[in-house]
């Protein structure tokens, strides 16, 4: 474990660059890179309706069965201290088995706490979670977010991981600090969604394929964009709370995992370029089972008010899969594309340029 760890340490790389440079990659012709979806599994539960909360009440809620994620998302405007609590609910003494809990830094700029989460999502060493069982027939507090109480006019969000072998009611719920948490929330009712709907349950894990294998010789540049509702459709749920279909607009709090195939004799760089404005993200790219990490956010508001911010994302060698492991982040705006140039020299040995990008 700390020779593997030593060597993601290694790997944790990424320096950001204003493209307005000679030689940018972003001056390059990009034709698409088709994916096909090659698996979906697993749920997600997104509460982010009403985002912002001016009363106390049940935020959202979902059935999960199996493997699962509550991604949470929310500014407290109820003028007082709050605290934000996940819970699970049967008539029966179900076992939840919690994964993992990972946690943004509350915030009133937004930015960071999306910034925060996304890192520790990435590098957080976990140990091996928590077994809780339901009380039946009422509303088990199964995690709490860390910013007890949470201030009035920050946001606060996380992700609570969980396993259950029988479906479960899982919820999402903003209540006041000053009154005991078990009371409250056994008479909690349920919030009105706002207008942007963001809220229930969705699929959790996307994986993809590059539909045909990419020739770095022959075919030219590439690009895979993330996040734009086109050519990356996004994902439709269930509000379980008002019995509608609800579209995650952004895909936010998904795992993608995207594997391109090459065949060819030259290596190629990888880059990531911000298109809809700040996006502070961490992320991972694999090649022969070695993870290495790659963050945006080493530029300082990464994507502000420019298309033209990218960071590079590693050499890689043609002739092996890489695996690309991004989520959406909260209080990030897409879309984002990720750009594949071939090298000029034919072979050679993959690296990590100590010169990521012109500045």
């Amino acid at each position: 474990m700390k020779k593997w760890l030593l060597c993601l340490w290694v790997f944790l790389v990424g320096l950001a660059a204003d493209a307005g440079a000679a030689g940018s990659p972003l001056d390059r012709i990009y034709t698409p890179m088709p994916l096909t979806r090659t698996g979906t599994s697993d749920t997600l539960l997104f509460s982010d309706s009403p985002e912002y909360v001016f009363q106390p009440g049940i935020l959202a809620e979902g059935v999960i069965q199996g493997r699962g994620r509550i991604y949470y998302y929310h500014v407290n405007e109820m003028k007082k201290d709050a605290v934000l609590a996940v819970y699970g609910e049967s008539s029966h003494a179900e076992l939840i088995h919690i994964k993992r809990t990972v946690f943004g830094d509350p915030s009133r700029d937004y930015v960071t706490s999306g910034q925060t989460l996304s890192f520790r999502e990435v590098t957080q060493i976990d140990g091996p979670g928590e077994d809780k069982v339901l009380i039946p027939g009422r509303r088990t507090v199964l995690a709490k977010d860390p910013a007890d109480p949470v201030s009035f006019g920050n946001l606060i969000t996380g992700y609570v991981e969980i396993e259950t072998k029988n479906p479960v009611r899982i919820g999402v719920a903003m209540l006041p600090a000053e009154e005991p948490l078990q009371e409250t929330l056994k008479t909690a009712k349920p919030a009105a969604a706002d207008t942007q709907g963001m809220r229930g349950t969705f699929p959790l894990n996307l994986s993809f394929r590059n539909s045909t294998v990419w020739n770095t010789d022959t075919d030219g540049p590439k690009e895979i964009i993330i996040g734009d509702g086109k050519t990356d459709p996004f994902l439709k749920g269930t509000d379980e709370m008002d019995r509608v279909i609800r579209e995650n607009t952004g895909n936010y709090g998904v795992n993608y995992d995207i594997t391109i195939q090459t065949n060819g004799t030259r290596d190629y760089d990888l880059y990531l370029n911000s298109m809809g404005g700040i996006f502070l993200a961490t992320f991972m790219v694999y090649q022969d089972g070695l993870p290495r990490i790659y963050r945006t956010d080493v530029k300082h508001w990464f994507g502000d008010s420019t298309d033209r911010d990218y960071i590079q994302a590693g050499t890689w060698r043609a002739g092996r899969d890489v695996v690309i492991r991004i989520i959406p982040p909260g209080a990030a705006f897409l879309p984002v594309r990720f750009l594949l140039v071939p090298r000029l020299q034919q072979g050679g040995t993959a690296h990590i340029p100590t010169d990521q990008g012109g500045k």
